[in-house]
């Protein structure tokens, strides 16, 4: 009897020890979720922020009075994208974890880049050039069909699936757009084709973006690092082509 009572306050010791150990662990994953889910926050609320202050930097930027030139300004953003990426990468390599696989992958993974940064090159000219057109609440409605869009190519790719009830969702996305862009004060048929070619060229750079950084297993900042001197090289041949005397004196004067 006496062996037995032992082994039951043993038994029942080792059960409150667990019951604590469980209780403890369970408060530490409650903290840790809580801290990634308050960091990814973060991290949206910085994006809104620094997209925000873009969007309107390049409004005033794209005035007739100040520097009215889509192919430079975008070209000067890709610049300054690139240059950071590399300065990032000297100073912190450790944050472009994926870099090793694209040394080994250069000209399977230059397939990617080049359209990818093609078609960013277009979104950026076409939206920097919709500005000059239209305001900004209303290019802002209309990037809103953007998910409607990523999503059709994205079935058309077979990476999604159509059904009902999405389908519904897409309509209701498209008479919402068409509401707000018919309702605007400014109104501009040519504002609105800018716009429009630059989120079609958008969103076919998000899906070829999600096969790479999906599919090749790259880090965001890899990524850009490649995307944006690509970007650089197209909108470097567009501003060769269309170039205009008075770029220089109006970057001069408004660096």
């Amino acid at each position: 009897p006496l062996v037995t009572k032992a082994m039951a306050q043993d038994s029942q010791q080792n059960g409150v020890v667990a019951a604590e150990t469980a209780m403890a662990a369970g408060i530490v994953g409650c903290r840790y979720e809580v801290t990634t889910l308050m960091r990814k926050l973060a991290i949206c609320i910085i994006y809104i922020g620094v997209s925000t202050a873009l969007i309107r930097f390049n409004k005033h930027m794209m005035q007739n009075h100040v520097f009215p030139f889509s192919l430079a300004l975008s070209a000067i953003h890709m610049l300054v994208s690139t240059a950071l990426c590399g300065v990032l990468f000297i100073v912190r390599p450790s944050m472009f974890p994926a870099m090793c696989i694209v040394r080994e992958q250069k000209l399977d993974l230059a397939k990617w880049f080049v359209p990818i940064g093609c078609c960013f090159a277009v979104m950026l000219y076409g939206s920097n050039q919709a500005y000059m057109y239209c305001s900004v609440a209303l290019l802002q409605f209309m990037k809103e069909a953007n998910v409607m869009i990523v999503f059709l190519i994205s079935c058309a790719v077979g990476l999604q699936i159509m059904n009902r009830l999405r389908f519904a969702l897409i309509v209701w996305v498209i008479v919402g757009a068409t509401v707000s862009v018919s309702g605007d004060i400014h109104f501009s048929l040519v504002g609105i084709a800018f716009q429009a070619i630059s989120q079609v060229a958008e969103c076919i750079r998000i899906v070829l973006g999600e096969f790479v950084l999906t599919g090749r297993k790259l880090d965001p900042l890899t990524y850009t690092a490649f995307v944006a001197p690509t970007c650089f090289v197209v909108l470097l041949v567009g501003n060769a082509m269309a170039w205009n005397s008075v770029i220089i004196p109006a970057a001069m004067a408004h660096w």
